[in-house]
């Protein structure tokens, strides 16, 4: 197992991550306000499935009012920060009456991602159903960051060996983190934890991009859903034993060491090229190196990516041929998209013709596939 495991970690993994973020946070909160109330809206609880979006990423509430919910983002904003879009975004149409569209996303919160070609805005907004990978409601929110947590008396430390905390402990405090805040995390979900920890920061101000599309579609009043439901992921990372989830918690903190050690860092990496909209080297550079003859990372393989691909494709398809006349807009992580077991090429073996959008008037200096 090399570098892949971490990439196909954040690719995979972070939507996970991203939903947990209520555990205790040991550094100074940015500065303004936490909930509606404090800037004089109203809140409502989250068993009400009231519209808008979170304030702030550990909000346990949402906001209701039109008063408090100008403050978030309930339209799409194709230049944050002034950041102009890429040109080649993950976006393919399904061809059909009305067409339905496929875009590909990346579990960060990033200006650069955030910043959605006007061809994207417009497939959006011209579809009638948004499906994320898992349902995004506060329900389930609520019910990923609770599965993501160890048992009631169960600690990481005294869980893994203790050269293997103590590794972990010396890469998150180098970080700016105090151990104590992960120590209920579940192995799998603190591994996951660790190769987002440069953006965590910035996960409590800004939403990654599958929850910001999720919150415009809610805003918009479309019909959500999920290609898959939060039990079917979680249960993907459940299947490895406290062994398995310990191999990849030290072989995630070796490739991290080993990229800070050259300077480099493997979201930066994994951001870069998801913004050159090269599916080939997307595919590449999580699932290329994986070696056959390591069977944890074949099981890793598969089981996370795989496996995924065929369940949702074969969703993708039945929503399809069961709701004529609507369309859809799925968004799914990148990396399931290219190769063999792609969710592409299954769609197109189920007699599906699907077509990479393409802005007219981009140039292809990478050589693109």
């Amino acid at each position: 197992m090399d570098r892949n495991i971490v990439l196909v970690a954040v690719v995979i993994a972070a939507i996970l991550i991203a939903l947990v973020l209520v555990w205790p946070y040991n550094r100074v909160q940015p500065k303004g306000p936490t909930t509606c109330s404090e800037v004089g809206g109203s809140v409502c609880s989250a068993s009400e499935s009231c519209p808008g979006a979170w304030l702030r990423a550990f909000d346990t509430n949402r906001c209701c009012d039109s008063e408090c919910r100008h403050i978030v983002s309930v339209g799409l904003d194709n230049t944050p920060g002034g950041i102009k879009p890429a040109t080649h975004p993950f976006l393919w149409e399904i061809e059909r009456d009305p067409p339905s569209y496929l875009f590909g996303t990346i579990h960060v919160p990033d200006d650069r991602i955030l910043a959605l070609p006007d061809s994207v805005i417009a497939a959006f907004e011209d579809s009638d159903i948004f499906y994320a990978e898992i349902p995004l409601d506060m329900t389930t929110t609520t019910y990923i960051a609770g599965k993501s947590m160890l048992p009631r008396g169960q600690t990481l430390k005294a869980l893994l060996p203790n050269d293997v905390y103590q590794r972990a402990k010396i890469y998150v405090e180098a970080k700016g983190y105090s151990m104590s805040a992960f120590n209920s995390f579940k192995i799998w979900a603190f591994a996951g934890t660790l190769a987002l920890l440069d953006y965590l920061d910035v996960m409590l101000v800004k939403q990654p991009l599958d929850i910001y599309l999720y919150s415009a579609a809610v805003s918009a009043g479309k019909e959500t859903g999920g290609l898959e439901t939060a039990d079917e992921q979680l249960d993907i990372f459940e299947s490895f034993n406290i062994s398995e989830q310990i191999m990849i918690l030290n072989m995630t903190l070796a490739e991290l060491e080993m990229a800070e050690d050259e300077g480099l860092s493997v979201t930066e990496e994994l951001v870069e090229t998801y913004l050159s909209g090269n599916e080939t080297l997307l595919l590449e550079e999580t699932m290329g190196g994986m070696p056959l003859n390591d069977s944890l990372a074949v099981k890793y393989g598969a089981l996370v990516l795989t496996t995924r691909n065929h369940r949702m494709a074969d969703r993708i398809a039945h929503i399809l041929a069961d709701n004529p006349g609507k369309s859809y807009f799925f968004a799914v992580g990148t990396a399931h998209y290219p190769g063999e077991d792609g969710i592409l090429a299954l769609l197109a073996d189920n007699g599906f013709s699907v077509t990479r959008v393409v802005s007219a008037s981009a140039e292809d200096p990478r050589g693109l596939s």
